[in-house]
């Protein structure tokens, strides 16, 4: 308990600040962009994020495992390794951009070109944040991302004042946060105590990556297929609805907190593992009325602060519905902590295929409606396969 209200006092606060500063950035979005804009301005991050699987985001998770058996030389050979595979997937948006150029799109080739430039620092910088988690020093992990998250949003506050020119705010977005990552990461890099690399790190890290890249395809193909098919007016629409749900969700820093404790323990034994499902139920009785308040002050959040968005409030209250199913990530931890990959890879294949299928055969026939409605039944289903792998342990 005090180390969950120690830990749970600063990722809790940066996870406030964060949103706060989020929330910043979205009202300049709304006020400064035009709808169109904005939804192509998604469209590109949700591209850029799928080619980012190249840099093997995984590895950040096996960081935290690392870090916390005291195994910090870790860091530099997930930084090295990370940069190195990343260069993939700048590769897949520098050709994007040519494809794009090749047939006179100037806007999207100019737009698909930033990110291609950037990815590989972005993607190796991040580690920053797991080295910090694994060592428990919430407070430092805190500060760093809280600074980066201000710099960031401050350059691109700045440019959506001065320009609706997609290719400069994209610019804006990717080029501060590489900047700030890397700063993060040289200051992270210097306070390492010894060079003993974890056997376990990349070899888990590619394993947690390669069991998550239907996931992460998943994850962004919302936003893909509704541009496709509904084009970018409507992607901002569901983007305003989805976002800040996305964003009161990473106010309960649940892995975070979670993943270097129960790295320590075993959790075969019975009477953690049901110490463990106590936590998971508590949490979830105190999702629900969370759910219900956030979607009831739905209309006056957005009549306040995204006037231009009302058309989004149907949506967003529905998937306030995903505040409900957030307690899963602590029976997933469990999972992670155990390292049990053949469990990790059924939840994370069946799950994002299911959403996948869903996203296609829905989307097509009830647009965005659609593509609500698939969230909610994949979330229902990881939950369900979450709790049976848990009690497997």
């Amino acid at each position: 308990m005090i180390y969950i209200a120690k830990g749970g006092f600063w990722l809790l606060l940066g996870k406030i600040l964060v949103v706060l500063i989020s929330l910043a950035t979205m009202v300049a979005f709304a006020n400064w962009l035009p709808a169109k804009t904005f939804g192509t301005y998604q469209f590109i991050i949700s591209i850029a994020g799928v080619a980012a699987i190249a840099g093997l985001p995984g590895i950040k998770t096996a960081v935290v495992r690392s870090i916390a058996k005291r195994k910090e030389g870790s860091l530099s050979a997930a930084f090295v390794t990370k940069l190195r595979w990343s260069l993939l997937g700048s590769a897949v948006l520098l050709g994007i951009a040519g494809w794009y150029f090749i047939n006179r799109n100037l806007l999207l080739a100019s737009a698909f070109l930033v990110p291609a430039i950037f990815l590989p620092i972005k993607s190796s910088c991040g580690i920053f944040a797991g080295f910090w988690e694994g060592r428990k020093r919430f407070d430092i992990r805190t500060r760093l991302a809280v600074l980066s998250e201000l710099g960031i949003a401050g350059a691109l506050i700045f440019t959506l004042f001065v320009t609706n020119e997609l290719w400069i705010i994209l610019t804006a977005f990717w080029g501060a946060t590489a900047a700030f990552y890397a700063m993060a990461y040289l200051y992270t890099q210097k306070m390492t105590r010894n060079k003993e690399i974890d056997k376990d790190l990349i070899p888990f890290g590619k394993n947690l990556t390669l069991m998550g890249v239907i996931n992460t395809t998943a994850s962004h193909l919302d936003r893909i297929i509704l541009w496709k098919l509904l084009g970018p007016v409507q992607v901002a629409v569901y983007s305003f609805a989805l976002k800040p749900i996305e964003k009161v969700s990473g106010l309960i820093p649940i892995q975070n907190l979670a993943l270097p404790k129960l790295a320590e323990k075993d959790l075969k034994n019975k009477e953690q593992k049901k110490s463990i499902f106590r936590k998971f139920l508590l949490m979830f009785l105190l999702s629900v009325p969370l759910a219900a308040i956030i979607a009831v002050a739905a209309p006056f959040i957005y009549k306040s602060i995204f006037p231009q968005y009302m058309d989004s409030i149907p949506y967003f209250q529905v998937l306030s519905l995903l505040i409900v199913t957030l307690p899963i990530g602590i029976l997933n931890t469990a999972l992670i902590a155990e390292i049990k990959t053949r469990y990790l890879y059924i939840t994370n294949i069946i799950v994002p295929l299911f959403k996948i299928v869903l996203f296609l055969a829905l989307a097509a026939l009830y647009g965005t409606w659609g593509v609500v409605i698939a969230l909610l039944l994949s979330k229902i289903l990881q939950g369900a396969l979450s709790l049976y792998f848990f009690w497997k342990i």
